[in-house]
């Protein structure tokens, strides 16, 4: 019944930094809430975002899927 299943790592993008991988998913978070925001903006103003998401993307030799949660906007008229 297992015949398909392989090994597999799981890392953190910190534990990750310095080594490589043929294949890489990547799960990033959706965008933040408005109440988070605040916090996400001083992130991205620092330039801690950007610098982990090369990070994560670097790691891979040869193929990279992006995972990520498709938010849906309500709007109320």
């Amino acid at each position: 019944r297992m015949r398909l299943v392989e090994p597999a790592f799981a890392y953190t993008i910190h534990k990750a930094q310095g080594c490589e991988a043929d294949s890489v998913i990547l799960l990033w978070p959706a965008l933040p809430s408005t109440t988070d925001a605040f916090l996400y903006q001083e992130n991205l103003n620092d330039g801690y975002e950007m610098r982990l998401l090369y990070t994560a993307i670097t790691r891979a030799k040869g193929r990279l899927d992006l995972v990520t949660v498709k938010q849906s906007h309500h709007v109320e008229l």
